[in-house]
């Protein structure tokens, strides 16, 4: 899910029970010297312990469900130009969720 914001969004909010996580934040400066920030963030909070486990999966899963991990897995597309994307999204969460925990 996309975001937006006019302050600067912090990576981590504890909405209790759960936590949301942000990724991706940019920032962009307007016309009249005001900063706006997007990023992205999940919108299945993470109900658990802050893990890089639970957030990597967390970030996976607003992309990818299980079915298309499986196919992937087992290369049942044959696409390689989708295997790169796959990989290079699950390598940017696990670096997302490192810099978390």
């Amino acid at each position: 899910m996309k975001g937006y914001s006019k302050i600067n969004p912090e990576q981590v909010i504890d909405l209790k029970p759960g936590f949301q996580i942000r990724w991706n934040i940019e920032s962009d400066q307007t016309d009249d010297n005001e900063t706006h920030y997007k990023y992205d963030c999940n919108i299945n909070y993470i109900p658990k312990i802050l893990t890089k486990k639970e957030i990597m999966l967390s970030i996976i899963r607003e992309k990818y469900d299980e079915n298309d991990e499986v196919a992937l897995s087992f290369n049942r597309e044959g696409d390689k130009v989708k295997i790169i994307e796959h990989e290079e999204y699950v390598n940017m969460s696990r670096s997302v969720a490192e810099s978390i925990c």
